[in-house]
């Protein structure tokens, strides 16, 4: 007979740790998407951009943490405009480049080939604005 070991009281539990990414300047969906992204819980008090957040980018949190964003509706910029490129179904090395033919700014969550990427290719957004790639790793058939 085997009997049941009991656990023992006095062992330390393993909390996990992450790094506050910066989300500031991203629309707060893409922030969000990030955020869940890290095993964080984003709390935006509206639509828009991000302006701020707290905790701040680079601190170290329990996974779980609530990171709250305070937003507003748009970034005065002084007109700049790029155009968003296509870069799905392209590798994740190809798209960086792409970006940064263009000069936009991105942020990538994943490896591998480009599944989706927010705002749409075409967009014209502010030369300040963040593009999220988000990328799988292409299965072998």
């Amino acid at each position: 007979d085997i009997e049941p070991q009991e656990e023992d009281q006095n062992a330390e539990k393993t909390v996990e740790c992450v790094s506050v990414p910066d989300v500031r300047r991203m629309r707060s969906s893409q922030a969000a998407e990030v955020l869940y992204h890290r095993g964080l819980v984003p709390d935006a008090t509206g639509e828009g951009y991000v302006i701020s957040q707290s905790p701040r980018q680079g601190q170290i949190v329990h996974l779980g943490t609530e990171i709250h964003l305070a937003t507003k509706p748009s970034i005065p910029i002084d007109g700049n405009k790029v155009e968003v490129p296509d870069v799905i179904g392209r590798p994740l090395r190809d798209a960086i480049g792409d970006f940064a033919q263009a000069n936009v700014r991105f942020v990538v969550i994943g490896s591998g080939v480009v599944a989706s990427q927010n705002p749409p290719a075409g967009s014209m957004i502010n030369r300040d604005d963040v593009c999220l790639l988000t990328c799988k790793i292409k299965n072998s058939p």
